[in-house]
């Protein structure tokens, strides 16, 4: 009955089932092996404990019991030394106490404490609209901090991506290090590293960079650390959410139990906004199909077709070029046609300006939301 209910707790999906699998796997595991001993070994072996028959003297046997009376003899010679050294036992009994709440209050108490896999994330944020250039720079920058470390075996370098959001001011970065063998000691493990790493990357005035060991379960967040979901259930709007999230991370910042706590969110993302004056566009006869497109195909981008070239399939895209889609001022060398075939700058038809906006907004329990990272001190243990 113990078996059939735990296996089934092995295959749960998502956070649950990665939580439970092994404890349930080795809790069914050992109930099988009891099981199978109780129905087949145990009355077998009390049959034969509960037999009278007379001592066996010699051979093997007679050694086994001959070792076992002088173990009992032993032991019932030594109850009256013990009880004349009662008091350094119960000293020696206090002693071990203290060490064990020593080793309670030492050891990481969380419920998944971070472990030592080999590798750490390294995560870096510019300021928003830094391009992907520049923030190639300063990850060549991060890495060649990294590299100092005598651990650090390999660098992976993703420029561009996030695990919150892509962009080009973000980069993610994987740093691999030697074999455990190889790095002996506490003053060599990525506890160790990442707490020489903080205070090099806090010197980066560009971007944000942050280190983490990566989460001691796999699949359940990104990070190792813990995660926090700031909500905004009074909808008072971004500007207050923002506010309050960056308070909490000043005042979490200054908790000596706390470490790098921070948030990826921004909410100052320079977006172009476009409206289109469709009254105008109406009486000049141009189709807002007509304009749309011309948008999406100039300053985005418009699939063609594939075609094939040295055994690979290759894709067709147009766009225009860089420097004719990268300033507010290049929509007056963008031209639309009207239905009658006139053409018109794109400009007349539009209402462009720049403004500031998050580029993703998150939601957690159906409310706008803030997630805040950060890593506990590992000494005091989380708990």
């Amino acid at each position: 009955m113990c078996s059939s209910d735990l296996v089934p707790v092995a295959f749960f999906p998502g956070t649950t089932g990665q939580l439970y699998k092994q404890f349930a796997l080795t809790i069914a595991c050992a109930v099988s092996i009891s099981l199978f001993n109780a129905l087949t070994l145990t009355p077998t072996l009390s049959a034969l404990l509960l037999r009278h028959e007379e001592q066996v003297k010699r051979g093997f046997w007679g050694a086994v019991n001959r070792t076992i009376e002088w173990a009992r003899t032993t032991y019932h010679g030594s109850l009256d030394t013990i009880f004349r050294y009662r008091y350094a036992i119960i000293a020696l009994f206090v002693v071990a106490l203290g060490l064990t709440g020593f080793l309670f209050k030492a050891t990481p108490t969380g419920f998944t404490p971070d472990e030592d896999q080999g590798y750490v994330i390294v995560t870096l944020q510019a300021p928003e609209g830094t391009s992907l250039s520049a923030t190639q720079a300063i990850t060549s920058r991060v890495e060649a901090i990294i590299k100092q470390r005598p651990e650090v075996r390999a660098v992976f370098d993703v420029v561009g991506f996030g695990f919150t959001g892509n962009g080009s001011n973000h980069a993610t970065m994987f740093v691999r290090f030697s074999d455990w063998r190889d790095r002996p000691g506490y003053q060599h493990s990525v506890q160790a590293i990442l707490y020489d790493l903080y205070p090099k990357f806090a010197s980066i005035a560009e971007a944000q960079v942050f280190a983490f060991a990566p989460p001691a379960i796999q699949g359940v967040g990104n990070f190792g650390g813990y995660q926090f979901e700031l909500e905004d259930t009074g909808a008072l709007g971004l500007d207050a959410l923002t506010g309050s999230a960056y308070r909490i991370i000043g005042a979490a910042n200054q908790d000596p139990a706390l470490r790098s706590v921070f948030t990826t969110f921004r909410n100052d993302s320079p977006q172009l906004v476009v409206d289109i004056d469709r009254e105008k566009a109406k009486s000049l006869g141009v189709p807002l199909t007509n304009i749309a497109d011309t948008l999406q195909i100039d300053l985005g981008s418009l699939y063609v077709n594939d075609f094939d070239y040295l055994n690979r399939a290759w894709r067709v895209y147009v766009q225009a070029e860089a420097p004719y889609r990268s300033l507010v001022g290049n929509l007056d060398n963008i031209y639309v046609h009207s239905s009658s075939g006139a053409i018109m700058p794109l400009s007349t038809l539009l209402n462009a300006h720049l403004d500031k906006s998050p580029p993703v907004i998150t939601h957690y329990n159906l409310f706008r939301s803030i997630e805040i990272n950060g890593q506990p001190d590992p000494w005091p243990g989380p708990g």
